[in-house]
């Protein structure tokens, strides 16, 4: 079961907006993939608030503050593990693709946000998160990399995001491009299985045409 309450104050200009929303997760799971493996009980939670302010002018310029928690499995015998479940993965603090590397679970992440709409065509953003792993014995969000010991810290590392869109014919096609810098931190480069990558540089273009 999922439990879910948000309250929310839409951005305007010259007005300080908000949103905070809480999700808890419930009932029971498998302790592996055995018809036969045993049943865990599950207490799972999310947590996302994020606090902005428009300022007047056609710009239409957004600064805002957010912070993002996700819970991890741990020791013992209940599964904390949170379950996204389905949704935007640009919602889900990344952007979509094959850059896998973030979303929510096993995450304990603040950042800040500019956002900025100079016309009805163009808009853009670009944010900052720093980020944890918010159980040190689960894997670092949906990365994969884990340390079962919990010997490899909890810093995972900085993640900056940037987005471009704009409307080539209005209403119909729409053009974007992403880049995303993750610089990794102590447990993206020193747990177990952590690939010997270096920092990873994504970058994405798409066009949608609307109907």
């Amino acid at each position: 079961h999922t439990i879910s309450a948000r309250i929310i104050r839409e951005p305007k200009p010259s007005v300080l907006d908000f949103e905070v929303e809480g999700i808890y997760q419930l009932g029971t799971a498998r302790d592996g993939l055995a018809a036969n493996a045993a049943l865990l009980d599950v207490s799972a939670w999310f947590l996302h608030a994020d606090v902005g302010y428009t300022f007047p002018g056609s710009a239409k310029l957004r600064l805002s503050v957010e912070y993002d928690h996700a819970s991890g499995d741990g020791r013992g015998k209940t599964y904390r593990r949170f379950d996204t479940l389905f949704g935007m993965r640009r919602a889900d603090l990344a952007p979509p693709g094959i850059y896998n590397a973030i979303g929510r679970t096993n995450i304990s992440t603040p950042g800040a946000r500019i956002e900025i709409t100079p016309s009805k065509r163009l808009d853009a953003f670009v944010s900052y998160r720093a980020m944890w792993l918010a159980s040190r014995e689960d894997a670092f969000s949906t990365t994969g990399v884990r340390d079962a010991g919990g010997d490899s810290g909890s810093f995972a590392g900085h993640q900056l995001e940037a987005r471009v869109r704009y409307w080539i014919i209005p209403g119909c096609l729409r053009g974007e491009v992403n880049g995303v810098l993750l610089a990794k931190g102590r447990f993206l480069r020193s747990a177990p299985n952590a690939p010997n990558t270096g920092d990873t540089a994504y970058l994405s273009t798409a066009l949608t045409v609307v109907f």
